[in-house]
């Protein structure tokens, strides 16, 4: 994750303003990602390049749903006072120093 994190830095030069930024780091890892499985692939524990695209077809897919979540979430944690939303806050384990 770290490596696809510096090649999207790297190649941040290449993305086309007003371009869908998701959709071109999802491309950009999924090229690192068979590029690792490439180089790797006698590894017998590693998973088969259609597994990869298996994956990373239905990551591409479920995304927006999970926005949606990930707004949502930020909609009701805007709503929590700030010194409560700590995980675990209220629930019995010891907040943190």
């Amino acid at each position: 994750m770290q490596d696809v994190c510096v090649v999207l830095w790297e190649k941040f030069d290449s993305f086309r303003e007003g371009a869908d930024f998701r959709a071109w780091a999802f491309g950009v890892a999924r090229f690192e990602v068979l590029g690792w499985l490439r180089d790797k692939g006698r590894d017998r524990l590693v998973l088969n390049e259609e597994v990869v695209l298996k994956i990373a077809e239905e990551s591409a897919r479920d995304e927006p749903k999970l926005e949606r979540q990930r707004e949502a979430l930020e909609l009701c944690m805007a709503k929590v006072p700030a010194d409560q939303r700590e995980p675990g806050h209220g629930a019995g384990f010891p907040r943190a120093a």
